[in-house]
């Protein structure tokens, strides 16, 4: 079984969604940012192999909000990765 093979398995049991959950909860610097790579690495792997199917299911999850509030965190450093993430993928 390959990398997005697993990633998919972990998609249909709701990793996204749990992401996201911990970014809206969490102020840790160093999970918020464990988090976000997981999430970039997601998504870069729905791009691939699914056509922006994990960012569609993503945008549903309905916590972009979520994103974009951690542009105003106080640690750099997730700050920068915020604003990666949501220029890579588009999210306004």
């Amino acid at each position: 079984m390959g990398i997005s093979q697993q990633i998919e398995i972990l998609v249909e049991f709701g990793i996204i969604e749990t992401l996201l959950e911990v970014l809206e909860d969490c102020t840790d610097p160093e999970l918020l940012m464990a988090c976000l790579h997981a999430m970039e690495d997601i998504l870069n792997c729905g791009r691939e192999y699914h056509g922006n199917l994990y960012l569609e299911r993503f945008s549903q999850a309905n916590k972009m909000e979520v994103i974009r509030n951690l542009k105003v965190h106080p640690n750099n450093d997730v700050f920068l990765l915020v604003e990666k993430f949501l220029n890579e993928y588009e999210i306004s």
